[in-house]
């Protein structure tokens, strides 16, 4: 895969917008309870980022906002779960660089109407855990990761995985582990682990709400 984010839309453009930023993993795997449920409800955005190791916070940002107004979405809600949290205050810091200036910024940028955080944060508070995960991802063979993450998405959708659909997108959560994946993930967590975006949540002055992640992830 190349360096470029991916997106899938769902619902109608009459809608409110919401849209979200994975965690660790970067993909929609495990968001498909969340999407049926709110069917309907929401447009929902789901974004799938690139398998890289060298963007910065930064490039994700930039790289979100082209392709959301590539689509023509210039408002929404973001659902930033985990790493996707760090992302948000990126994307939210552009917005708030850009708040006072007049001309045709609005257009340039994708602007953020509220947050939603699930397993999300301002920084990490325990950056030692992160440098354990990351040589963890780093060291260990992909084989031995990946059975690790496999345990991990039988134990989150065992409720809900007499669902087709669920099942086939813990099918795809699984396979998607491949060794570029594990790297990718490993890059992500040293990004985690040297981020603080405080003066970015400072600033913020649209809503902003916590949600569990366990909750994203069963579509409570």
């Amino acid at each position: 895969m190349d360096e470029r984010i991916e997106i899938r839309i769902h619902g109608d453009a009459t809608l409110s917008t919401l849209i979200y930023l994975p965690g660790l993993h970067g993909d929609w795997t495990l968001i498909t309870g969340l999407r049926n449920d709110l069917a309907g409800h929401v447009r929902f955005v789901e974004l799938m980022y690139p398998r890289t190791n060298t963007w910065s916070l930064e490039d994700y940002a930039d790289a979100i906002s082209a392709k959301l107004m590539e689509h023509d979405l210039t408002r929404g809600w973001l659902l930033g779960e985990s790493f996707g949290s760090q992302i948000v205050w990126q994307l939210l810091a552009k917005t708030n660089s850009n708040s006072g200036q007049t001309g045709t910024w609005q257009v340039e940028f994708f602007r953020p109407t509220g947050v939603i955080l699930a397993g999300g944060f301002v920084r990490y508070p325990f950056p030692t855990a992160l440098k354990f995960m990351q040589i963890w991802f780093e060291r260990l063979p992909t084989w031995a990761i990946r059975s690790s993450f496999c345990a991990y998405a039988v134990c989150v959708r065992l409720p809900q995985c007499i669902k087709p659909e669920i099942f086939e997108s813990v099918r795809e959560f699984v396979s998607r582990r491949t060794q570029k994946d594990v790297a990718a993930m490993a890059h992500r967590l040293k990004l985690m682990r040297s981020n603080d975006p405080s003066p970015a949540a400072s600033k913020t002055s649209i809503p902003a709400r916590l949600a569990q992640a366990d909750c994203v992830q069963h579509g409570d």
